[in-house]
């Protein structure tokens, strides 16, 4: 008879499949860290398809063409221990047919844009061979009339706006 509870090699082959065998949420249902949902916007701006929440232990999925990854963030690693959550897990994916792309905290917070690049050329899209805008149009509330600020030049005003003791 079999143990109740799995050991062994049977161990990881349970924890491999109920790793993938969980049934996909509704995007909108699934509350997604606001650091991914920067970088989904991201890739979609770069023309990749990204659904956030793909199951309920793989945080954001992003395909091109035939080609998909999984993104896995660092604070968001499952699994029992170590070895499954940076070893067995990403390798299992991979015998799948996936790519994945292990991301950090420090990288998606400090420089979103080029983490989204790197997918992107990853997923086969030559990114970094294209031309890139340097900013997006500014918002409302970025440009001067947002502030309050009036547009016309008040450099006159201010060189004669001194103090009395200025002389």
């Amino acid at each position: 008879t079999l143990p109740e509870e799995p050991i062994g090699a049977v161990k990881q082959f349970a924890k491999m499949f109920r790793y993938v065998g969980v049934i996909a949420p509704v995007e909108e249902s699934v509350d997604v860290d606001p650091m991914l949902n920067d970088l989904a916007l991201r890739l979609r701006k770069l023309g990749a398809h990204v659904t956030l929440g793909y199951t309920s232990r793989i945080s954001m999925a992003v395909s091109y063409g035939a080609i998909s990854a999984i993104v896995i963030p660092d604070w968001d690693l499952v699994g029992d221990d170590l070895s499954e959550k940076i070893r067995l897990r990403p390798t299992l994916l991979e015998a799948m047919g996936w790519i994945t792309v292990r991301v950090h905290a420090l990288e998606v917070f400090a420089d979103p844009q080029t983490l989204a690049i790197r997918i992107g050329d990853l997923l086969g899209m030559r990114v970094s061979a294209r031309e890139q805008t340097l900013f997006d149009e500014p918002s409302f509330e970025e440009t001067a009339a947002g502030w309050g600020e009036s547009s016309q030049s008040n450099d006159q005003r201010l060189l004669g706006d001194k103090p009395p003791h200025w002389g």
